[in-house]
C-alpha cells in the first residue's frame, strides 16, 4: 500500500502559508482521494493563517481531519509543551503510519559573513531552523508504534552550494540534512526525504533584498520561478511513487545537492 492508501497521522510545520500551506492543501487531496482517513496537523505561529488554511482543506477534501497547533518554535521553554501538543491528536487506534513535513523555517538578515556577531541572534535563528526540528522529530516518532514512518524535511540548494549573504541559512539547510542523514542511519526504516522546491514565487522569496536575490538572477543559472503548486506537485508525485532511495535528496530542476 502507498503513502496516501493509509489511515495516517500527518504533521506539516509552517503550513499557515507558501510551500506549507501547498503542501497541506495537496497531501489532504490525495487522502480523499483514496478514501482514506487522516488526522492532519497543521503548526504555525500564525493561528488565522492556519485557520485558512484549515478551512480550504475542508472545502476540497473529505475524511480529513485537520488540528491547528500555534506556537513559536524560536521559544524553547514551551517546545516540548508545543511538541506534545501536536502529539496529542495521534492514536495508534486509528492511524497506521506517521508522516511528518518539516517545512517551517526563517531566513536570516542577510548580513555579511564578518556582521555575524550577535551570538544572541544566532542561536535564536538556530533554534528556530534546527533544534525545534530535532526536537519535533524524535518526540513524533518516539510516540509512533510501527516502523515505517514517513519525515520529509524541505531543503534548498544552499545547503551544499553556499552564496555570499546566505550563511546562517545555509548552515541551518546543511545541519537539517546531516540531521536526516543520521536519522537514515539509526532507524533505516523510516522513509525519509530531502525535497530542493527550487525558487518559488511566495512571500519568503519576495521578502529577499535586493542585493541578495532577483528574478532576472534566475536566467544566469537557467532556472525558472515556479509556482508552490507547481512545485510542491513534483514532491507529492514522489511520494505517491515511493520509489526513491531513502535519505536521497530530490530537486525540483533534478540539480545534485
Amino acid at each position: 500500500m502507498g503513502l496516501f492508501q493509509k489511515r495516517s497521522f500527518c504533521v506539516v510545520t509552517g503550513a499557515s502559508r507558501g510551500l506549507g500551506r501547498e503542501i497541506a492543501l495537496q497531501c489532504s487531496r490525495e487522502w480523499s482521494k483514496e478514501g482514506v482517513f487522516c488526522d492532519m496537523v497543521l503548526t504555525a505561529r500564525n493561528r488565522k493563517a492556519l485557520e485558512e488554511t484549515r478551512d480550504i482543506i475542508m472545502s476540497q477534501s473529505h475524511g480529513i481531519t485537520v488540528h491547528i497547533v500555534t506556537g513559536d518554535l524560536n521559544n524553547m521553554e514551551s517546545l516540548s509543551t508545543v511538541c506534545l501538543e501536536i502529539m496529542s491528536f495521534y492514536d495508534s487506534s486509528k492511524h497506521d503510519q506517521g508522516v511528518l513535513v518539516h517545512n517551517a523555517a526563517t531566513m536570516n538578515e542577510f548580513v555579511p559573513f564578518l556582521s555575524q556577531i550577535d551570538p544572541f541572534k544566532i542561536q535564536s535563528f538556530l533554534n528556530t531552523n534546527v533544534t525545534s526540528m530535532i526536537v519535533l522529530t524524535t518526540q513524533f516518532l518516539s510516540a509512533l508504534n510501527g516502523d515505517k514512518h514517513y519525515v520529509i524535511h524541505i531543503t534548498a540548494n544552499v545547503a551544499s552550494q553556499y552564496s555570499k549573504w546566505f550563511t546562517l541559512y545555509s548552515v541551518s539547510k546543511a545541519a537539517r540534512t546531516a540531521f536526516m542523514g543520521s536519522l537514515k542511519e539509526e532507524l533505516p526504516d523510516v522513509r525519509q526525504l530531502n525535497y530542493s522546491p527550487g525558487p518559488c514565487d511566495t512571500d519568503m522569496l519576495k521578502e529577499l533584498p535586493p542585493h541578495v536575490y532577483s528574478v532576472d538572477d534566475l536566467d544566469d543559472h537557467q532556472l525558472r520561478l515556479l509556482t508552490a503548486e507547481e512545485s510542491i506537485s513534483k514532491m507529492v508525485g514522489v511520494l505517491k511513487k515511493d520509489e526513491f532511495e531513502n535519505g536521497c535528496t530530490i530537486d525540483f530542476f533534478d540539480r545534485k545537492i
